[in-house]
């Protein structure tokens, strides 16, 4: 298991992945969303993180800038020490063995050395298994937003300073 930031000849993997679970049970992606321009900001930006199992791209997350969720009121932590997750996938063949709890595991401990302090993401109120994923990994409900058409789940996972 690898996981490390995205290279660019691994975009068209990536939209691939994003294409893959539209229509899925919880999730509210759609033919707009993510599309290319989100692609453009988290490749541009080297916000895009894979996860590879024997070489093959299973995973993806990113890194959201600029942060879109600063201002829900929601936060412990919200003063310049805090990031955004999102657009966060596991391919569908390889969902319910642990991946995205893996590769949001290394994410958080690549972001903790890079001096943040907490993490924000928000999840589909109607996709109980990445909620339940970031549960098991220490994120804490901290309030509910809609937006698009759907409720989300915002959550807020603090990380240790000493990393």
């Amino acid at each position: 298991m690898q996981f490390r930031k995205a290279r660019p000849d691994e975009r068209t993997a990536v939209a691939a992945l994003y294409r893959s679970v539209i229509g899925q049970p919880g999730s509210t992606w759609d033919e707009h969303y993510p599309g290319e321009i989100h692609l453009q900001q988290d490749f541009s930006g080297g916000n895009a993180y894979v996860l590879l199992h024997d070489g093959v791209i299973i995973g993806a997350v990113s890194v959201i800038v600029p942060r879109e969720y600063d201002e829900l009121g929601f936060w412990q932590v919200c003063d310049g020490g805090q990031c955004e997750i999102g657009r966060v996938v596991i391919d569908r063949a390889a969902q319910g063995h642990g991946y995205a709890r893996e590769m949001l595991s290394r994410l958080m401990t690549q972001l903790a050395s890079e001096g943040f302090r907490a993490v924000h993401v928000l999840a589909a109120e109607g996709n109980p298994p990445a909620r339940h994923t970031y549960e098991k990994l220490g994120f804490l409900p901290r309030g509910t937003y809609a937006m698009y058409g759907n409720n989300y789940v915002a959550y807020e996972k603090l990380l240790p300073a000493d990393a």
